[in-house]
């Protein structure tokens, strides 16, 4: 029986569920968190002289438009080309019922915290979709050294990062104590 599972798990978990995951990632980061602000957290990260290079615009056309193409484009010929996974034969139907959950299961955690954020924030329709598109206030570096410097680098290019206030602000020996656990 191993063998029948494993294969069932193969075919269902590496192909289509990754794939849409990589979708929604590559779509919420590029076009829902601002292809300007992830230019700006990798500039925070490894300096100007990269990412104003000439050749960066190259990145940005990945990140913008070949990779989600790409992804799209194997996702409708998974689905074109779908046919029932098999193994020995063909699966009975309740290891297709399994087989669809193990997709499910992959991605349903995305519209499942949507969906709790929006009932669970309070406001207006707008203001809740605000909440569920904008980064938390604690979104960044947490050395408070270089959440500065990243908080520059969006100041200075026209992006935000969240809020600049600190949640829980650190001493110089809290910071060297992070340093040393993150490092």
């Amino acid at each position: 029986a191993g063998p029948y599972w494993a294969n069932l798990v193969d075919q269902s978990a590496i192909s289509l569920g990754v794939v849409c995951f990589a979708l929604l990632e590559a779509v919420s980061i590029v076009w829902v968190y601002g292809v300007r602000r992830f230019k700006n957290d990798i500039r925070s990260m490894i300096g100007d002289k990269w990412v104003d290079h000439p050749t960066f615009w190259w990145w940005k056309l990945q990140w913008c438009f070949v990779t989600p193409t790409i992804l799209v484009s194997i996702i409708l010929v998974n689905c074109i080309d779908w046919t029932y996974p098999t193994y020995n034969g063909p699966y009975p139907i309740w290891a297709l019922y399994i087989f669809w959950g193990i997709i499910t299961i992959s991605v349903a955690p995305i519209p499942v915290v949507m969906l709790y954020t929006a009932i669970t924030s309070s406001g207006s329709f707008r203001e809740r979709l605000d909440i569920m598109f904008s980064p938390q206030n604690s979104w960044g570096p947490i050395l408070r050294s270089d959440r500065d410097h990243a908080w520059e680098c969006h100041e200075q290019h026209g992006t935000t990062m969240g809020e600049k206030l600190y949640l829980h602000p650190l001493t110089n020996e809290e910071d060297q104590n992070i340093a040393k656990t993150v490092l």
